[in-house]
């Protein structure tokens, strides 16, 4: 049986990303989930798609939303250097806005294909 359409492009598109990052998935850096909670003045500034534009610069995979207490929850997966420097990454161009950060570390479930706001 031949392979699907979509799957042979959704394969090139995960390659293509490997490759415009300069890295193969298989590389020998495990994967790790980051759940991170933002608190702050992080809603109704952008925040969301600030780590949207900012996950575009990392091979990461998951989603950012906002939480009704007034948090932003941001899961993250990928290689452990990859997702810490993402985070890092939203901690410097969202400072003025956080006032803290919750970091939760466990292992990648590898269940998320792209990075997404999710509402």
């Amino acid at each position: 049986m031949w392979p699907q359409p979509r799957r042979i492009a959704e394969r090139a598109g995960q390659r293509r990303q490997q490759l415009r990052f300069g890295i193969a998935m298989t590389t020998g850096d495990p994967r790790q989930r980051l759940l991170v909670y933002f608190s702050g003045r992080v809603q109704g500034v952008g925040f969301r798609y600030t780590t949207r534009r900012v996950a575009s610069e990392f091979p990461v995979s998951g989603y950012v939303r906002n939480l009704v207490d007034g948090r932003v929850e941001v899961v993250a997966e990928g290689s452990r250097q990859t997702v810490k420097s993402f985070v890092d990454r939203i901690n410097e161009v969202m400072k003025m806005n956080i006032d803290h950060c919750d970091i939760h570390r466990s292992e990648a479930s590898g269940e998320f294909d792209n990075f997404e706001i999710r509402h």
